[in-house]
């Protein structure tokens, strides 16, 4: 009897935690309607930091791939950070890029707040919050690729716009080194742009 007792409250715990994630999502997404044009001004103004290198450093090449890869350790170090980069078509053989680093803090502070009371929280078995922190992290990341997969076509008509895009180029997020998901593409049809 006193298993099946620990188990139901590790449920309860658990769906207490979900119930929380909803919670903050919601709060995430009532923040961005509020500060819109800021977040969208600070998001854009990364990825001109990396046109403007790419005129500085004089390269030739066109952008085949832009990036926004998760840095899995940024969560433990708590920079909540990831890697927005630019690549040509040699981007395995030559490892050539241009990158930044970009923290969507304004989502991210919400998950904070509730990591810290997590910790707090006595009877709390440590596999119940490591679960729960896995969760917040899937939920972190999956919100920034909604949001990246919003703004991915205009990102890259703005390439094509100032002529950093030759034929096709890939807008990609996922982990940093590993498979990536294609949020939008852009590619030239005879003469024809299509975003």
């Amino acid at each position: 009897m006193r298993g099946f007792h620990l188990e139901k409250n590790n449920q309860n715990i658990l769906q207490f935690w979900e119930k929380r994630i909803l919670s903050i999502c919601q709060q995430i997404e009532q923040d961005f309607w509020e500060k819109q044009d800021e977040i969208l001004a600070e998001y854009r103004q990364q990825f001109f930091s990396l046109i403007e290198e790419v005129r500085n450093r004089s390269i030739k090449k066109s952008i085949h791939f832009v990036t926004v890869q998760i840095l899995p350790t940024s969560i433990y170090t708590k920079s909540y950070a990831y890697r927005l980069a630019f690549y040509d078509e040699d981007f395995y053989l030559k490892q050539t890029e241009v990158s930044t680093e970009w923290s969507p803090l304004w989502i991210w502070k919400y998950f904070k707040e509730e990591a810290e009371q997590g910790r707090s929280i006595e009877k709390c078995p440590p596999w119940v919050w490591e679960e729960t922190w896995r969760s917040y992290s899937n939920v972190y990341h999956h919100i920034v690729q909604q949001f990246c997969q919003k703004e991915a076509k205009e990102i890259l008509s703005l390439l094509a716009e100032l002529n950093l895009i030759a034929q096709e180029c890939l807008f990609l997020f996922g982990m940093y080194w590993d498979k990536m998901l294609c949020l939008a593409k852009y590619e030239v049809v005879k003469g024809e742009n299509h975003g």
